[in-house]
């Protein structure tokens, strides 16, 4: 699975959700011009996503990324917390006799990371990360967190972010 975003020159950056974290830049017209893998280090390749358990952190996943005007990559994620292992939940066993940890609240294993990339470089410009974990992105500078409350209702909060020396 990929998520993809429009450059500010009208071209189209698309970036895959799982395995490695790599942004390739298409033309308007579809040719492929160039393709950018940084350096980093909260994104270890792999290639089976890792499911939690209380031995092994989960995988990341690039959940939505956008590409600004002087061609930096803003990227949101989620990452394995920082506390993973301490996350309350219980084993249960899958299809094909898998066993897989269900977390009491999924913010336990994960946190959410947004990253700013130069994608010339690689290097990245800045970091935040939190433990209000995000989905998705709405727009440019704005990232979406959704829940679900007691009642089954969805819950969206958008947060405006940006670049601050």
């Amino acid at each position: 699975m990929r998520v993809t975003a429009s450059g500010p020159d009208g071209s189209l950056w698309v970036a895959r959700i799982m395995r490695r974290l790599e942004f390739v830049h298409y033309s308007a017209e579809g040719e492929r011009l160039e393709s950018h893998q940084p350096n980093a280090t909260w994104y270890e390749p792999y290639d089976r996503f890792q499911a939690p358990t209380p031995g092994v952190p989960t995988s990341p996943i690039l959940r939505s990324f956008w590409i600004d005007s002087i061609g930096r990559a803003w990227v949101v994620a989620q990452v394995a917390d920082l506390e993973w292992a301490d996350a309350e939940g219980e084993m249960q066993r899958g299809e094909g006799g898998l066993d897989y940890f269900v977390p009491r609240d999924v913010e336990q294993i994960r946190d959410a990371l947004i990253e700013v990339i130069d994608l010339g470089s690689g290097v990245p410009q800045g970091r935040y990360r939190g433990e209000r974990l995000l989905t998705g992105a709405a727009e440019f500078g704005t990232v979406s967190r959704a829940k679900q409350n007691e009642d089954g209702w969805f819950e969206l909060e958008l947060f405006r972010i940006r670049l601050e020396n």
